[in-house]
């Protein structure tokens, strides 16, 4: 497998308006598009593919279109205008918000394949705006994944789109070198990872106890829920698009930087203790050193926690009055042997645990608008006895 990363470097752009945005060495944004396209999406010549971008992952679009055109298919760019979004935001009705019309969902029922790089970059103008508003901008979303997933769309969300300067200063990382580190992550090997995610795959959905061990203590026992779409491996690799009948809808679209793979504990069924030695980010700084204790009916009886936790976890925790808040919802394993901690996609390195409570919305059938997830490093994985991970590292 040929590297992208022989020459990478990260630019600052010239035009003072486009300055938060990154640029990629030609050459290596070539080689990483065509990567996404034969390895991760497998265009073949005739398909139709949809791409879409903000403006911060134009220059990342257009590449994809080339490589998608040099495969043979067909492209097709939808761009969404950061600064016309807010201004809709700011002077229009919300019930003009969020809408789409009958030649975009045309697009959906029509493409083979969808390539997204997410947006907006400046999330943070979100707060400046009712929650009504938020609402209507995004409400969208579920409809488009259920039509995404009739029409059976292999899909593929790129994370340089969470990447810019104002969040790299948010979390304390220097932009450049997050941006290399995160090349590095993207240059892995998928059919290996493929591979392996489909093992770990098969393994849950046959298994029945998850037992999580760390030496800081985590002693942590959960049963595995059976249910729709899952468990969902997300390796970065789309061979075939999700048959409707029995999958997720949030499986339509894999993510990059991969990968990792997901399951549903039953809600009741979390024993013992965990610390998290990784930090849980949030909307503006990371949650630390956080404890979970659980006792009768699986619900949470005592926490603890570092900086932050206060803010973001305990007075929102406190809030809810819902007794499922504290009941376990979602587990995913890290596979990306190449994604470093630290880095903000610390869920994809491997052996990497994330282990959610409250509710999400991948099968858990806890009654709360209440969720945290927090992240173990080091740890030992076993079901039904089988140590799948041992001390952070995949076995399989």
């Amino acid at each position: 497998m040929t590297s992208i990363m022989s020459r990478a470097t990260v630019e600052d752009a010239e035009e003072p308006s486009s300055r938060n945005y990154f640029k990629i060495d030609p050459q290596v944004l070539s080689a990483l598009s065509a990567k996404i396209v034969k390895e991760c999406l497998r265009i073949r010549p005739g398909e139709n593919v949809a791409i879409e971008t903000w403006n911060h992952g134009l220059e990342v679009a257009k590449e994809l279109a080339f490589q998608v055109k040099k495969a043979g298919a067909h492209p097709l760019l939808l761009f969404e205008d950061e600064p016309n979004f807010w201004r809709a935001a700011k002077e229009l009705s919300p019930s003009k918000l969020g809408k789409v019309g009958k030649h975009e969902w045309a697009v959906v029922q029509n493409a083979d394949a969808y390539l997204f790089i997410p947006g907006p970059e400046n999330e943070d103008m979100y707060d400046e705006f009712p929650e009504k508003v938020g609402d209507a901008l995004t409400a969208y979303n579920d409809e488009w994944y259920q039509r995404a997933l009739k029409y059976r769309i292999r899909g593929l969300r790129i994370g340089l789109g969470y990447m810019n300067r104002g969040r790299a200063k948010k979390f304390g990382l220097d932009f450049d070198d997050w941006v290399r580190e995160e090349l590095k992550a993207f240059d892995t090997d998928y059919q290996k990872i493929d591979r392996i995610g489909t093992r770990l795959g098969n393994i849950l959905k046959n298994g029945k106890k998850i037992e999580i061990v760390h030496s800081n203590g985590t002693a942590l026992e959960l049963e595995i829920k059976r249910t729709r779409g899952t468990p969902l491996v997300d390796t970065g690799v789309k061979k075939e698009p999700n048959a409707p009948a029995n999958s997720h809808k949030y499986s339509v679209l894999a993510s990059l930087p991969s990968g990792s793979v997901l399951c549903v504990p039953k809600e009741d069924s979390a024993t013992g203790v965990i610390r998290f030695n990784l930090p849980t980010p949030s909307d503006d700084n990371y949650t630390r050193d956080v404890y979970f204790r659980f006792g009768k009916d699986g619900r949470l009886d005592e926490y603890s926690g570092g900086e932050n936790f206060e803010k973001n976890f305990k007075e929102k925790y406190d809030k809810e009055k819902k007794p499922d808040k504290g009941r376990a919802a979602i587990l995913t394993i890290g596979l990306n042997p190449k994604q470093r901690i630290g880095y903000n996609f610390d869920d994809s390195s491997e052996g990497v645990i994330l282990f959610g409570i409250g509710h999400y919305s991948y099968g858990d059938k806890n009654k709360s608008d209440f969720r945290f997830y927090g992240l173990l490093e080091g740890g030992t994985v076993s079901v039904d006895g089988r140590t799948i991970v041992k001390d952070g590292r995949v076995l399989l």
